[in-house]
């Protein structure tokens, strides 16, 4: 069993569904590459062509590589890894203690505090839940229900299409059912 989401298809999402983002991004390119072009030409504004260059072309670099990061999860041989932004672990299923939350928890994520994310489609990395605890986040569409796991003091937020049947298959494999209701946080 498995979850995963690709760079190419968030990057075919954005064009698909988000066209007015797809087009203001080539915009902004040709507009850099006028503007270097420009610069290339006036001898005594060369160290300029230094500082667009940093930023109109590594933003867009940083943010393919981040987004090029397979994010989801896998389940098999009795552990679940998970990947992605900032996060890249496997856990022995039998040693979690799993529950579905929603907007109405206090486990559920106020912010995140790193990663990455793709407006309506695709978040992931680090993000502070409304009761001041940091977990790893993996959310698809905007989802409003997650699956959190516990292991050892960390905390896992799971978030997308589906989730139930992820939730019943570590059920059924050894996790633990925990309610996450008025627990004691060790922070």
């Amino acid at each position: 069993m498995q979850y995963k989401f690709f760079s190419r298809e968030v990057l075919g999402k954005i064009w698909h569904h988000q066209k007015i983002f797809a087009i203001l991004f080539l915009l902004w390119l040709f507009l850099v590459i006028v503007i270097l072009v420009r610069l290339f030409t006036l001898t005594e504004y060369r160290s300029f062509l230094y500082v667009i260059m940093l930023l109109g072309f590594l933003p867009p670099i940083i943010i393919a590589i981040i987004i090029g990061i397979t994010t989801g999860w896998i389940i098999g041989n009795d552990n679940i890894a998970i990947f992605a932004t900032g996060v890249k672990t496997k856990m022995h299923i039998s040693s979690l203690e799993v529950a579905i939350i929603d907007d109405s928890s206090e486990w559920y994520p106020r912010r995140r505090t790193g990663g990455a994310e793709v407006p309506g489609l695709l978040a992931s990395g680090i993000c502070c839940l409304r009761n001041n605890v940091k977990a790893s986040l993996i959310q698809h569409l905007r989802y409003k229900k997650f699956v959190i796991i516990q292991q050892g003091g960390r905390y896992y937020l799971i978030g997308h299409p589906g989730i139930e049947e992820l939730y019943n298959e570590l059920i059924r494999l050894g996790a633990r059912e925990k309610f996450f209701v008025d627990c004691e946080v060790k922070k």
